[in-house]
């Protein structure tokens, strides 16, 4: 009976795994009640928009900073700037003027290949300037007419007739001041446009009170032949009126900018 309760005992008190198992058992389970625990579960419908308002405030906040990087503003700016004043005005006429003539000028192009025909688009051929007319007479005859009538001459007069440099206003500053007066600039460029360029018509002898009379008009002008006469006047943005329009533009431009300054 001895040998009986002693292995009876025996089985009854714990063994060192059994005794591990029963201490190390519950606290994966108290970890998990507590990872549970510690999560916010929004209590009400508020608290959830209240928690993707903050969301989205961060995000639109990371957003902003990723354009501020960007510098977008900046050159926006800097370019509207650039952009608000008589001489940008002036220099994007004269430049469409510029970008007109050559395009037209330079039209025999040079076949370089043909667009494959895809869904909705039909097939093109791509062309290149024929910059071969770059050395002949008949570029650079147009090209020199140009820029002496339409800013070359235009500039000299401007400079030297400057009706800015002589203001008599109270408010007399640098800021009325321009080396170029851009009033005078386009007077004289539309009287150049017009001695140069314009073409009397029969229909200019009917007003003229003779109906019948033969229009027989000499096209150059000056040391430029009447060929590149024509050429400037046919190919130019809007012809001769086009000159005109972007003068009148310039002048009216130029009058506002004045106004302002006052």
């Amino acid at each position: 009976m001895s040998a009986r309760a002693d292995c009876a005992r025996r089985s009854e008190e714990p063994t060192p795994d059994k005794s591990a198992l029963a201490t190390r058992t519950p606290r994966p389970v108290s970890r998990v009640v507590s990872r549970v625990s510690e999560v916010d579960i929004p209590a009400s419908p508020a608290q959830l928009a209240e928690i993707a308002d903050q969301s989205f405030q961060a995000a639109k906040t990371r957003a902003t900073e990723l354009w501020d990087r960007t510098r977008i503003d900046e050159a926006k700016e800097f370019l509207r700037e650039l952009a608000s004043s008589v001489s940008a005005i002036q220099t994007l006429i004269l430049l469409a003027e510029a970008s007109s003539l050559q395009y037209n000028t330079l039209q025999d192009t040079h076949f370089l290949y043909q667009t494959p025909a895809a869904a909705g688009f039909a097939s093109r051929e791509v062309r290149f300037p024929n910059l071969s007319k770059l050395l002949g007479s008949g570029w650079w005859g147009p090209a020199t007419l140009w820029s002496v009538t339409n800013w070359g001459l235009p500039l000299v007069i401007s400079y030297f007739f400057n009706l800015t440099l002589r203001t008599n206003t109270r408010h007399k500053s640098s800021r009325t001041e321009s080396t170029i007066d851009p009033f005078t600039f386009n007077i004289a460029k539309a009287i150049l446009a017009y001695s140069t360029y314009y073409v009397y018509t029969t229909a200019d002898a009917a007003l003229a009170g003779h109906p019948d009379a033969i229009v027989a008009q000499d096209l150059s002008w000056g040391p430029f032949s009447a060929v590149s006469v024509s050429t400037v006047r046919e190919n130019i943005l809007g012809g001769y009126y086009g000159i005109q329009i972007g003068a009148v533009v310039g002048l009216l431009v130029s009058l506002y900018d004045a106004a302002l300054k006052k």
